[in-house]
């Protein structure tokens, strides 16, 4: 359903943002 793509792009979305260096509030609900 939704919610699988969703936790995938939230997933991608975390990785960069580690990769950046940086974490962004809000992301961080695992």
């Amino acid at each position: 359903m939704l919610n699988e793509e969703i936790q995938l792009l939230q997933n991608a979305a975390e990785q960069i943002s580690k990769e950046m260096g940086y974490v962004r509030p809000g992301h961080l609900s695992v």
